[in-house]
């Protein structure tokens, strides 16, 4: 299975991992029963993390539809509404990858929107001011933390790590 374009290595992050990077919250509701049902679903027939990460990402990716949504919103509600802005898809795959046992977290990167989305962006991206964040996650993978974004403009994320942007793991 090809993870190309979705999976690349995070420079200069720490290997470690504390228990924060696995623990329920709140809005990232690991512990909901169907985010649990849903993660061991989906990575049944896979034998490694990295393969499971591919997955869950692929699958937020492709079936979890662009929407800003009210906020706050829990990992749950983006699973049951089937929609979310990059960070409501960003946590939902947190969610299940914490599931798994699989430490994740978050990336903010700070974009500036018309750079992002282009000038012949959808308008549902008009209201973003420049100098706004996009939210992706970070995974742990053996002893690597690699970025993995489930956005469906992860090719835009890719390449603006290229340039030089602040990014932090939060």
């Amino acid at each position: 299975m090809s993870n190309a374009g979705y999976l690349f290595t995070v420079p200069d992050e720490e290997s470690s991992c504390d228990e924060s990077y696995l623990a329920p919250s709140a809005f990232c509701d690991s512990d909901h029963p169907l985010i649990r049902a849903i993660a061991l679903e989906l990575t049944k027939d896979c034998s490694s993390d990295a393969e499971r990460v591919a997955v869950l990402s692929n699958w937020v990716r492709d079936r979890i539809g662009y929407r800003i949504p009210p906020y706050p919103q829990a990992a749950s509600d983006t699973l049951n509404s089937k929609s979310g802005s990059c960070s409501n898809r960003a946590n939902l795959l947190v969610a299940l990858l914490r599931a798994l046992n699989i430490p994740s977290g978050f990336h903010l990167l700070k974009v500036e929107a018309k750079d992002c989305f282009g000038r012949l962006a959808s308008p549902v991206f008009h209201p973003f001011p420049d100098g706004s964040s996009h939210v992706f996650c970070a995974v742990q993978i053996g002893n690597k933390w690699v970025r993995c974004d489930p956005s469906k403009w992860h090719m835009t994320t890719e390449n603006a790590f290229n340039e030089t942007c602040e990014s932090s793991l939060v």
